[in-house]
């Protein structure tokens, strides 16, 4: 029959006298048996394992963000730019038609609605700059 996760068993185990002697001087010190010390430091060493492990993910986390933040961020400002860029190139197509045409409140409005469009594409643009200049491993000024 198979063992329970829960089951205790007992097993030799072959170690240095001078590591017996600091185990038993360890386990009287903790008013404990010789036999719960070696348990619990085998147990806390597991521990100890699983933090660590979750230390260096946390760290790799950290690491991948760093490099991929800010390609998410150039992404972004590459998407904006494209979307002001298509705004602009209908705003202007909008104008030419208007600029045929013999009313001046409709050509005002297109320049008005290129202007403004503009004025959100040099926006974006300063934005990809500024990310350009402190991505990691980039100089700033």
């Amino acid at each position: 029959m198979p063992r329970k996760f829960s089951d205790i068993v007992q097993f030799k185990l072959r170690i240095r006298e001078e590591s017996r002697r600091r185990l038993e001087r360890a386990a009287k010190s903790h008013k404990v048996s010789l036999n719960h010390e070696i348990a619990s430091r085998l147990e806390r060493s597991f521990e100890h394992d699983a933090t660590r492990t979750l230390d260096i993910v946390a760290r790799d986390i950290e690491i991948n963000w760093a490099l991929f933040g800010d390609r998410i961020l150039r992404l972004h400002f590459e998407a904006e730019t494209a979307r002001h860029l298509a705004e602009l190139i209908a705003g202007i197509e909008r104008l030419i038609e208007m600029a045929n045409s013999e009313n001046a409140l409709e050509r005002q409005a297109a320049l008005g609605s290129i202007n403004d469009t503009n004025a959100r594409l040099r926006g974006t643009l300063r934005g990809l700059e500024i990310a350009e200049r402190t991505a990691p491993g980039k100089e700033t000024s």
